[in-house]
């Protein structure tokens, strides 16, 4: 007995529904291929499939090739990918499962180099819709480390901008990193991480445009979600690290520590405590057990004995710092 599919596309005007017999339209793998080109163009579809049985056949579609040619018909494509869960999870699963997102970032490059200005507003939308796609496999290919500076660079070509954008330049030469440790062969994926983070933060917080008048409303929940269970992770490396802090403190305890080298420690305790906030409460109270382990207030009452240090360009000094890693022990 034959069953069937029940499908529908969405065009310019309205919503149409049709039924597919399975050895119609199927290829000898049971899956059936929504071609692209074959279709004529993404005006007229994008096909979400439903499967009335359970006989392992699944729904895919044939992107267009990544291009410059082709950079519309891909942004028109994933627009109407956006209407559905299910037409989100098709598009998604073609574009893991061919390394699609790569190629994009080849025809990057290449436009970067022409200074072709409108191949690269073209792919500004659609990294900006891959992100709408708020799928954790999309997702995790677009945040990779050796991925991610060709992604912000994509988006720093925002059509409404007279001139483009210098994400990558502020994130590489102004947003400069204090080493606090030494990178060594126990701390390096604890400090990458947390370069990582920072970056992945300023990505959602000032790279990504809003999508929504509302600024209660989060246009990109799984980057959120991300970032939240990052930072929990960065806490709990920390925390679990058994030198890590302690060298930290021992620092900061000295007298001889400079006023500078100890605003720049006591500056990364506070932003350790700002994320902390991120955990439940039974980890939380275990990190405040740790720092208080640690002899934090024996610490911060050492930073309130020297000399009020000025970080360079910010608002915030060594007595500042002080008083907000304080503030967060009670609070915790």
């Amino acid at each position: 007995m034959a069953f069937f599919w029940n499908s529908w596309w969405m065009d310019d005007n309205k919503l149409q529904r049709f039924y597919w017999g399975k050895n119609a339209m199927t290829n000898a793998e049971g899956q059936c291929d929504m071609d692209f080109d074959e279709m004529g163009s993404s005006q007229q579809c994008m096909k979400v499939t439903d499967t009335w049985q359970s006989g392992g056949v699944r729904a895919s579609v044939k992107l267009p090739p990544p291009e410059v040619e082709t950079l519309s018909n891909i942004e028109d494509l994933l627009v109407r990918s956006l209407s559905t869960y299910q037409s989100r999870d098709i598009i998604s699963s073609a574009i893991e499962a061919s390394d699609y997102i790569p190629k994009l970032m080849e025809v990057y490059r290449k436009s970067l180099t022409d200074n072709d200005k409108e191949a690269l507003n073209k792919l500004y939308n659609i990294v900006k819709l891959l992100f709408l796609l708020n799928r954790d496999s999309i997702l995790d290919i677009l945040i990779q480390q050796d991925m991610l500076w060709d992604v912000i660079g994509c988006l720093e070509n925002n059509p409404s901008n007279s001139e483009r954008l210098q994400h990558c330049n502020f994130l590489k030469e102004s947003s400069n990193y204090h080493p606090i440790l030494p990178s060594t062969k126990g701390n390096e994926e604890i400090i990458s991480n947390i370069h990582h983070t920072h970056r992945l933060q300023y990505l959602f917080d000032c790279v990504l445009p809003p999508t929504s008048a509302s600024v209660e409303e989060n246009s990109y929940p799984t980057l959120a979600n991300y970032i939240f269970y990052r930072k929990v992770e960065i806490v709990q490396q920390i925390q679990n690290d058994g030198s890590f802090l302690r060298t930290i403190f021992e620092e900061l305890s000295n007298s001889e520590t400079d006023s500078q080298r100890r605003c720049e420690l006591i500056g990364f305790i506070r932003e350790l405590c700002v994320f902390s906030q991120t955990l439940q409460h039974h980890p939380k109270e275990l990190f405040v057990k740790k720092l208080v382990s640690l002899d934090i207030l024996e610490s911060i009452e050492v930073c309130f004995q020297h000399s009020n240090f000025h970080i360079k360009n910010g608002e915030k000094n060594l007595h500042s710092l002080s008083v907000d890693v304080l503030c967060y022990i009670i609070e915790l």
